[in-house]
């Protein structure tokens, strides 16, 4: 019986435990480094590639400043939440660097999950730009 009170005792324990984790909005701030370039999108100029990740930025709602050639910076705002980033681009790769974010929980290289989540997005649209740049 004492056994048997344990075990559920350690079960709803662990079970508070996995919620907890589960609701944790922080996480480690995400940042893509040298991706490369499609290797079919790789003989396009600059121009192209830089004309891909202004079409993908704009696409997932990131509007863009070119700052010099191969550094653009995207800013995302929605409601009361702002994040920036630094693209850096070549033929061969793509860097999505973060630059600041604004109400999203930003600490010791943490952040809400949300931003990861845009970047991750912005990242994959890039990437599918890429891919119809060269079509």
């Amino acid at each position: 019986m004492v056994l048997a009170k344990r075990g559920k005792a350690a079960g709803l324990a662990l079970v508070a435990l996995l919620g907890v984790a589960a609701c944790n909005r922080q996480q480690p701030i995400y940042t893509v480094t040298d991706h490369p370039v499609p290797p079919a999108a790789q003989p396009l100029p600059m121009k192209s590639v830089e004309q891909a990740i202004v079409e993908a930025a704009a696409a997932r709602r990131w509007t863009i400043e070119r700052l010099q050639p191969g550094l653009m910076r995207a800013t995302q705002k929605w409601r009361t939440h702002t994040m920036v980033v630094n693209i850096r681009y070549t033929q061969d790769h793509y860097s999505i660097e973060h630059v600041m974010t604004s109400n999203l929980k930003e600490q010791g290289g943490t952040v809400h999950r949300a931003y990861n989540t845009n970047v991750k997005a912005l990242e994959n649209e890039i990437e599918q730009s890429l891919h119809r740049a060269n079509r």
